[in-house]
């Protein structure tokens, strides 16, 4: 997880079809509430397929990063 605007933030890829070159990315985003709980506020699970892990990655933590802004 990374922190971002007062918020955690994560990312990561997933393959299509269990082999190959095709990706899906997956983001979250979460809260530590006091007392160190994490509190899931967001998750993103998008349809496109990405061609490259690393891209699959950046769209995944696009999602969450969007999210954010669009509230801060």
């Amino acid at each position: 997880m990374t922190p971002y605007k007062n918020y955690w933030i994560s990312s990561y890829a997933l393959l299509a079809r269990g082999w190959g070159n095709e990706w899906y990315a997956r983001g979250a985003v979460s809260r530590i509430e006091p007392g160190m709980r994490t509190v899931g506020i967001k998750r993103f699970e998008p349809s496109e397929i990405f061609t490259s892990k690393d891209k699959a990655e950046a769209h995944g933590i696009a999602l969450p990063r969007a999210w954010v802004d669009e509230r801060n």
